[in-house]
């Protein structure tokens, strides 16, 4: 038999990337808020992660990233391109390697529970921030990357488009300019379409394993 997961770790990382998202949406809230955001958010996936082979890494990309926020009280990052590499490049990697270890570490689970279903929609969060970044990356250094209505992108304006490409909504209000802001696109949407299928698939199998339970 299989041991059910007793720690809530998956579930406050979803909250977690839930708060995160919002301090990066909103413009009015602070900047200490989104510094808050990617702490907590940070923090959660480090505890889950505490015992991976990989866990060091993670640490040190993790600290850095919190060095370059805690900077950003003093420095504006987007007075020119060089700055905005600084801090978009290890903030990006640190997402992939992260996501992606986590989602390896779910997959490798058994039973499925409740609360590795907290952890999928976790990724599939962390997923649409990393995105996100990216987004932001390219237009810092190719602008006209992506074209539409608003008058400048920020990282706000990009954390609504990766949303609602990452669910296949696409209002259609933005749209990427460049072939390479198109191929990422693109990817994000295959990754939505599939990543929805697996989480499906996981909720079926949890309600089969109730179902066998009882």
């Amino acid at each position: 038999m299989y041991k059910k997961i007793k720690t809530r770790h998956f579930r406050l990382l979803f909250t977690s990337n839930i708060l995160f998202i919002l301090s990066l949406s909103v413009p009015t809230i602070p900047y200490w808020g989104s510094v808050f955001g990617f702490l907590l958010a940070t923090c959660t996936s480090f505890l889950i992660l505490k015992d991976d082979k990989s866990a060091k890494s993670i640490y040190t990309i993790g600290i850095l990233n919190l060095i370059i926020y805690v900077l950003g009280f003093f420095i504006d990052y987007s007075t020119t391109t060089p700055l905005s590499i600084l801090k978009s490049t290890p903030l990006i990697l640190l997402y992939i390697i992260a996501s992606l270890l986590i989602f390896k570490k779910i997959i490798n689970e058994r039973p499925v529970t409740e609360e590795l279903l907290y952890g999928l929609g976790a990724v599939y969060l962390q997923t649409a921030l990393t995105f996100a970044f990216i987004f932001d990356f390219l237009e810092q250094i190719s602008p006209g990357s992506f074209s539409g209505s608003p008058p400048t992108f920020g990282i706000d304006i990009f954390v609504y488009f990766s949303i609602i490409t990452l669910t296949t909504v696409g209002y259609g209000d933005i749209s990427p300019s460049t072939p390479i802001a198109r191929i990422f696109v693109c990817a994000e949407v295959l990754f939505g379409i599939l990543f929805t299928a697996l989480i499906v698939a996981k909720t079926m199998s949890l309600l089969n394993v109730e179902k066998k339970d009882n």
